[in-house]
């Protein structure tokens, strides 16, 4: 990515990292959130269900629940 982190916060560098990885994804034309892909708030509960079945979760060092799932695609929409 190019980001210098050795004299950034924490905070920061997480800032620079999110704003980097807009950047490319605008840069090869990537939807920049779940409404772009037509997802609608009708259809969170539905992802937030297969994604507590999804054996992903299982390796996650924090295990998150339904409302959860919601708040984090209600935040990508």
């Amino acid at each position: 990515m190019g980001i210098r982190f050795a004299h950034m916060t924490d905070q920061r560098g997480a800032e620079a990292c999110i704003a980097e990885i807009r950047r490319l994804n605008c840069d090869l034309g990537l939807p920049s959130g779940l409404r772009k892909l037509n997802v609608q708030d009708s259809d969170l509960a539905k992802l937030a269900q297969a994604a507590l079945k999804s054996a992903t979760g299982i390796t996650n060092p924090v295990q998150a629940n339904m409302t959860d799932l919601i708040t984090i695609y209600q935040l990508a929409m």
